[in-house]
């Protein structure tokens, strides 16, 4: 519980809640012991001796949302579909909480579908689309590939975490791409642009 302090971080003003295990594929999103870790690890955070801190930036996921039917903005219902989204908004909770109850500025940022490098580590839509066009293979479309979605470079991320530093107060915002793209529309760019 104080292994944060004895490290030189009690005197930290903002902490930015980063780290947490994400799924690299949809069949780890249920994984229990996994999962749990992303509670445990935020308590731990909460247990720490912290002397000077004035603010915590969460990152959390649009996966709390679930399967949403509809445009998602931060008023939407949240009703998680995996464990994994689960413990993010659990985890939401907890730093809210935490923040209430000593006075500390709170921004919880819900992270869309982000692309960019590193990417690749991922099972997700584009790293595997793109790994299939670049090998040869044919691209391979789960359901009617109707789905939306809307990407956002890791560049972008960062910039809005360093931008959430500097706001007051209590902020939930979805920090998510501005173009809606389907995956259909998605599997023709990628064609189109790897020459396949």
């Amino acid at each position: 519980e104080n292994y944060l302090a004895e490290q030189g971080c009690a005197d930290a003003e903002v902490l930015l809640h980063i780290g947490a295990y994400t799924p690299k594929k949809g069949s780890e999103a249920n994984d229990l012991e996994k999962t749990t870790g992303n509670i445990s690890s935020t308590m731990a955070l909460l247990e720490t001796k912290w002397g000077a801190l004035k603010k915590i930036v969460f990152i959390s996921t649009v996966d709390v949302y679930g399967s949403y039917d509809g445009v998602i903005d931060e008023n939407s219902p949240t009703i998680p579909d995996t464990l994994y989204g689960w413990s993010k908004l659990y985890g939401e909770q907890m730093i809210k909480n935490f923040c209430q109850q000593n006075a500390l500025d709170c921004e919880i940022l819900r992270l869309g579908h982000v692309y960019g490098r590193g990417e690749e580590v991922y099972r997700k839509a584009m790293p595997v689309m793109i790994d299939n066009a670049l090998h040869g293979n044919d691209i391979q479309i789960f359901g009617d590939g109707k789905a939306i979605r809307t990407f956002i470079h890791v560049n972008d991320v960062v910039n809005a975490i360093v931008n959430a530093v500097e706001l007051d107060g209590f902020n939930l915002i979805n920090v998510v791409g501005n173009e809606e793209t389907t995956i259909n529309e998605l599997a023709e760019k990628i064609v189109k642009f790897s020459g396949a």
